[in-house]
């Protein structure tokens, strides 16, 4: 019986190890990593935007996005949100919800946005006339700058539309409110645009794609 027993054990521990076994012996399934960059959005934002009464650059942001698999997007970017006498401008993190159907998705997202504030506003001036007091007259404004830092909060409800494998295009509409005494007398700004996205996770899995039917 003592000879039994050695051996006894033997066949219980391979009957224990024999599924470990078996699935050490299957084909390992493929793993697709989720790309670090899905896509990259860039829009002009000033459709329907103030007039800028002076020399700069008009409303646009710019967009890195990284999409989980679940749909869920986190985005860190760049916006530029200018009106007539005012702008905001800084780094943008947010987050956003696809909706699809079709070749067409709708993205509702929240953005925080810190960066800087400028301001430029007319101090009071005077009014001035020639010599005769009849040829010539005019107003003498005194414009002050002021600059600052710019804290911003926006709710946006962006679209894309598949246009090729790998670029939509794209259009939103955002609401942002910002803080700052730069931009006490105009917290307030709607931006609407449009622009292109491209996607190189897309592009990635097309290419690997192919070189796994060759």
């Amino acid at each position: 019986m003592q000879r039994l027993r050695p051996a006894t054990v033997g066949i219980l521990t391979a009957l224990a190890l024999f599924p470990y076994l078996a699935s050490a012996q299957q084909p390992a399934s493929v793993y697709h990593p989720v790309p670090i960059l899905g896509s990259i959005t860039g829009e002009w934002l000033h459709v329907g935007g103030e007039a800028l009464n002076r020399d700069a650059a008009q409303s646009f942001a710019l967009a890195f996005a990284h999409d989980r698999p679940s749909g869920l997007r986190f985005e860190l970017g760049y916006l530029r949100a200018a009106r007539a006498l005012t702008n905001a401008e800084g780094v943008t993190a947010g987050m956003s919800v696809p909706v699809r159907a079709g070749r067409v998705t709708v993205r509702p997202g929240f953005s925080l946005l810190l960066g800087a504030a400028e301001a430029g506003a007319d101090r009071g001036g005077y009014n001035w006339a020639d010599s005769t007091g009849q040829l010539q007259t005019g107003y003498q404004g005194r414009p002050l700058d002021a600059n600052g830092t710019a804290l911003g909060a926006g709710f946006s409800l962006g679209a894309e539309v598949r246009l090729l494998a790998v670029v939509s295009r794209a259009a939103s509409v955002r609401q942002w409110l910002f803080t700052g005494s730069v931009l006490r007398g105009n917290r307030a700004t709607t931006l609407l645009g449009f622009g292109l996205a491209v996607h190189p996770s897309d592009m990635l899995s097309t290419l690997r794609g192919r070189r796994e039917g060759m």
